[in-house]
């Protein structure tokens, strides 16, 4: 069987340190972008990766269009735009339907809302994403995707941080990092939207409404 079509992306050190929530800034010069770093006190001289975000990478996964998929997104953009379908599936950051349910469990068990059950569980903080909508995708037929796979980490953005308790291992939600999707922000400019020929758009709910229900449907 022929292997993920994403596999370069998958063996892309860029891609792997994205996943682990490492940062890039501009670069001097017209070079291409740098991780950011950060002086580190305890070594003269020295200095350390900023890190905001990502996953602790644990395994790889493979996925086919058997499994669907879910992403909380902002469904209108910073300037009050709409935002179209493949601009929403085009990101490395996704759920399996199975830890999805488990989420939406975990929400009416503790009575939360299903987004701030997700800021808890996933560390998503705010300003980086609002949720208020859910996407279900799958990979197209014939197509597997490698992922990365595992908890996520601290996430900080304007006042807010979000820390998923390290003293909790059996309450972890494994989050998905799929190489090759999104901005790539080692890149200085955006790469082609290969979500559109990877992944097949099946429905979308809304993640605020009062009582959510999930719908086990794929779109005609």
């Amino acid at each position: 069987m022929p292997g993920a079509i994403n596999e370069t992306f998958y063996a892309d050190s860029d891609c792997a340190q994205e996943a682990r929530g490492f940062q890039w800034r501009a670069a001097s010069h017209g070079r291409p972008p740098i991780l950011r770093s950060i002086p580190d006190p305890a070594a003269r001289g020295g200095f350390y990766f900023e890190r905001n975000g990502g996953i602790h990478v644990q395994r790889r996964v493979m996925l086919s269009d058997d499994t669907a998929l879910i992403r909380f997104v902002r469904s209108v953009g910073h300037y009050g735009e709409q935002r179209e379908e493949a601009a929403l599936l085009n990101s490395p950051w996704w759920l399996t339907i199975d830890r999805f349910l488990l989420l939406l469990d975990r929400s009416r068990t503790a009575g939360v809302a299903l987004v701030e059950m997700v800021r808890r569980q996933l560390a998503v903080p705010e300003e980086w994403n609002t949720c208020d909508t859910i996407i279900q995708a799958r990979p197209k037929p014939g197509l597997e995707l490698a992922a990365y796979a595992g908890p996520g980490l601290t996430a900080e953005a304007g006042d807010e941080r979000r820390i998923i308790a390290t003293e909790a291992k059996t309450l972890w939600i494994d989050q998905l990092y799929i190489p090759g999707l999104g901005r790539m922000p080692w890149l200085p400019e955006a790469p082609p939207n290969r979500a559109k020929l990877w992944i097949d758009f099946e429905n979308s709910y809304d993640a605020t409404a009062r009582g959510f229900r999930y719908t086990r449907r794929r779109k005609r």
